[in-house]
């Protein structure tokens, strides 16, 4: 009798050996599945992406390639975001993925025949990490006049963000907010300057889209080593706000940086911002 306990309980303890290798192994395995929704209900004249859902097995973490963007009839596709308003997160191959999720399509309204431009703004670059500009594309209502607000600029691992060239090697024209649109259509190239291996890049986001906003100056900060951040930008611009701090959420929620905070690694800052007040004449 005591032989046989003996058996059952080594078989029990292989078959938990063996069920647990199971359940590790499909968490090692995880698949989720992103979702490319087209974020529209038109019933005619446009397709989805191709594929229009991918997945991501563990321990890959992002998608690595996007589908083939979708198309619609009269408008622009101006990239993906975490929201269907375009209010969330942008997003590319090198979004994390941590599990299922929908990303909507952006949308900029370019009718047939129209008199505008359409200024693509390419990040220049396929590296793991990097991200595209915020939104990609713009539409400028009539030739002849200057761009404007020009996107939140991409990331580029190891590398900061030196503005846009009509040019993909950087030999062509300078493109800023006050260049004057000249052609239907035009594609300008982030221009990128590597930093030496263990620097620190401090990148910071303007944290809005509102219209008349401005990107800080300069957008990203290469740090040798540790040190304090120092001065903090505050030439970004917000009509009806003013700079309050900056943070390392965009919803504020992160850590707040100070002039005397140390800078140990590299991050994206988030500009926060407070309503000007409002001055009353007795």
């Amino acid at each position: 009798m005591l032989k046989k306990f003996s058996y059952f309980l080594l078989l029990s303890f292989f078959c938990s050996l063996f069920l647990a290798g199971c359940i590790q192994s499909d968490h090692q395995y995880d698949t989720y599945h992103v979702i490319f929704d087209k974020n529209h209900t038109d019933t005619a004249d446009w397709t989805d992406a191709l594929p229009y859902i991918k997945s991501v097995t563990l321990p890959a973490h992002n998608i690595g390639i996007l589908p083939d963007i979708p198309t619609r009839k009269d408008y622009v596709f101006a990239g993906w975001n975490t929201q269907n308003d375009g209010n969330g997160l942008s997003f590319n191959e090198a979004s994390p993925i941590t599990d299922n999720m929908t990303v909507y399509a952006q949308w900029e309204w370019f009718p047939a025949g129209s008199s505008e431009a359409i200024i693509f703004f390419d990040k220049n670059n396929f590296a793991v990490g990097s991200t595209d500009a915020y939104p990609m594309v713009k539409i400028i209502h009539s030739l002849l006049i200057r761009a404007d607000m020009l996107p939140i600029p991409p990331i580029f691992p190891n590398h900061l963000f030196m503005g846009w060239n009509t040019n993909r090697d950087g030999s062509g024209t300078e493109f800023t907010d006050s260049t004057a649109v000249t052609s239907a259509n035009i594609t300008v190239y982030a221009q990128w300057e590597r930093v030496p291996a263990g620097n620190h890049i401090v990148t910071y986001h303007k944290n809005n889209m509102d219209n008349g906003s401005t990107n800080p100056d300069p957008v990203n900060i290469a740090f040798a080593a540790e040190a304090a951040f120092g001065d903090l930008p505050d030439n970004a611009l917000r009509p009806g706000y003013r700079i309050s701090g900056w943070n390392t959420a965009s919803n504020g929620s992160g850590t707040i940086i100070t002039p005397n905070s140390i800078v140990n690694r590299s991050l994206t800052l988030y500009a926060q911002w407070s309503p000007n007040k409002e001055v009353k004449n007795d």
